[in-house]
């Protein structure tokens, strides 16, 4: 049966009425009024800034210039930018300041073999990270900044953590923008596409959902040891469309107002900005903030704070010893009818509206959430608030520790390096190596010690490379792996590598495994478990075979330190444990 042009028209009419009405929704929306009275308790300060931006030193459509004049227009605080694998202080340092520019932080956001992680406050390394989670994880303690999961349950695979039970400190990215859109329905986003020219707040808040499996991810955490969370953006500035092409939306402007991270402060931002660095970047890392969505209302005075019976009262991110008369208190000025919830272990314990005061039973975990009315998106989502026994402090103090390393010195000789060596020197044809590779007294006694004195060729043309190799054929099968104790006059990434016979390979029939080591200034006893190998071959045989070694090689390139570095490095005693 035919359609009726009839039919036709008031179809076209109403789906066309349908579109006006979401645009003029669109356009008079906004945050939500607030109601309620400043709270004084706790923290005093507050700072909202967005977490987790690219510019296009990585892969984002901004420079920096324009990303800061972004957060500038957004009204950010400050600003923590997460470009892939790098930290670029000096490109930072040259962009002119406006008044009302938020204050930089500069991260990085580090591909790792379980996933990517954010790292914010550190220093610049002068080396490359090195992909291994557990390697990534203390680089970042030791360049003296905290980690977060990014993007935990993304869609993407690749970039999915699959590594929450990993010992150490590291938080949680509880809400990411691109995670978001990603799992949004395709009705929210065409909701989005076509409310964004009218109002892009309102168009990007219609993709966020409930975030329903960060938080679970995070609550498991949170059952072992504390976790500090954060919300990112994980802004790029563009939607690409190819490799080479793409569409500047959403906008970083719009972006820098889907989510913020609102940080409680002690004392006002100082007016140092190294300092005011610091202050915010040890807020982030303790999980003394809010993670909040700006577009549903202004979270600034929203207070989560916890009182002991001596009448000390601390915010999100604090632990206290439980005592009866501990009471845990959500209140400040928020839109009316705000659902509140109190969170224990994923479930909640207590709800209310407007204003929550809970007398804490038992010892615990908490966290906030609260819901403005019409609203399934959380507006605000707040760090932990740890009550615990001395007991329990002390298991979730031990929980949150790296697992330390076990190093052993082996007994089975394979390079003393004194009189003389097996491994020779060998680049690529644009890099070079000082020669001899055995400095007589370098030694960690009186004796030699193999030294790799390397240039890297400055042109970034890879491959570039400089290396000590030893091919002598061996068979290792009575030892678990490899000891040597290494020095060096900086801090390098240095490859270790060993090369076992698969004749399936293309390499000349040898399959290379490797690890990594960060080089010290003093002398410094590594292990090599054969375990913990990993394969750079394409062609694999599955595992490590330690009866046919056919190369050994301590090697530098441009995946473990920039182009044209230079340094030494000296190795000693390479034993079998």
């Amino acid at each position: 049966m035919k359609t009726r042009p009839g039919r036709v028209a008031w179809a076209v009419r109403l789906a066309a009425a349908f579109g006006v009405l979401l645009w003029v929704r669109a356009l008079v929306s906004g945050p939500a009024a607030l109601v309620g009275e400043p709270v004084t308790a706790g923290p005093r300060y507050r700072a909202s800034g967005v977490v987790h931006i690219h510019t296009n030193l990585s892969d984002g459509r901004g420079s920096p210039a324009e990303v800061i004049a972004a957060g500038r227009r957004a009204g950010a605080d400050f600003i923590v930018i997460t470009d892939h694998n790098r930290v670029d202080p000096e490109v930072f340092d040259h962009v002119p300041r406006t008044p009302g520019d938020p204050l930089v932080l500069l991260g990085s956001e580090v591909s790792t073999d379980a996933g990517h992680i954010l790292a914010i406050g550190i220093q610049p390394p002068g080396f490359r990270f090195s992909g291994t989670l557990t390697e990534v994880l203390d680089d970042i303690r030791h360049l003296g900044g905290c980690a977060f999961t990014a993007h935990p349950t993304s869609p993407r695979g690749e970039t999915r953590f699959t590594r929450a039970d990993e010992p150490g400190n590291f938080g949680v990215e509880i809400v990411n923008g691109d995670t978001a859109w990603r799992e949004a329905s395709p009705l929210a986003l065409s909701l989005a596409a076509w409310t964004y020219p009218a109002r892009p707040a309102f168009a990007l808040a219609r993709t966020l959902g409930t975030f329903d499996s960060e938080l679970a991810l995070w609550d498991g955490i949170l059952a072992r040891r504390f976790a500090p969370g954060i919300g990112g953006t994980d802004a790029h500035g563009r939607i690409p469309l190819s490799r080479t092409s793409s569409i500047p939306v959403p906008s970083y402007e719009a972006l820098f107002g889907l989510v913020r991270t609102v940080v409680h402060l002690e004392e006002p931002l100082p007016q140092n900005p190294a300092i005011a660095r610091a202050s915010i970047t040890r807020a982030l890392c303790a999980g003394n903030s809010v993670v909040a969505i700006p577009s549903e209302a202004d979270p600034k005075g929203f207070s989560f704070t916890v009182r002991g019976p001596g009448g000390d009262e601390h915010g999100p991110g604090s632990t206290v010893r439980f005592a009866p008369g501990t009471r845990l208190r959500i209140a400040g000025p928020m839109p009316k009818g705000t659902s509140l919830r109190l969170m224990q272990a994923g479930r909640p314990v207590a709800t209310g509206s407007g204003s929550l005061d809970f007398p804490v039973p038992a010892a615990g975990v908490f966290r906030a959430e609260a819901y403005v009315p019409g609203e399934t998106t959380p507006w605000i989502l707040s760090n932990p608030i740890s009550v615990l026994t001395a007991e329990g402090e002390l298991e979730r103090e031990a929980a949150a520790r790296p697992r330390p390393a076990a190093y052993v010195e082996g007994r089975t000789e394979i390079d003393r390096f004194e009189k003389s060596t097996a491994f020779a020197a060998e680049h690529d044809p644009g890099s070079r190596i000082d020669e001899p590779v055995l400095d007589p007294l370098g030694g960690r006694g009186h004796g030699a010690a193999a030294l790799l004195s390397f240039h890297l060729n400055p042109t970034p043309k890879p491959p570039v490379w400089c290396a000590l190799v030893d091919r002598t054929r061996r068979d290792l099968s009575a030892s678990a792996g490899v000891s040597f104790w290494m020095k060096a006059d900086g801090e390098y990434r240095v490859w270790f590598q060993i090369r076992d016979l698969n004749p399936a390979s293309a390499d000349d029939g040898t399959e290379a495994w490797f690890a990594s080591v960060r080089t010290s200034t003093a002398w410094t006893l590594y292990n090599i478990p054969f375990a913990s190998l990993r394969s750079i071959n394409r062609t694999t045989d599955g595992s490590f075979d330690p009866r046919k070694v056919a190369h050994i090689v301590f090697v530098i390139d441009h995946g473990a330190m920039p182009f044209g570095s230079e340094g030494k490095v000296w190795i000693d005693d390479l034993m079998g444990y």
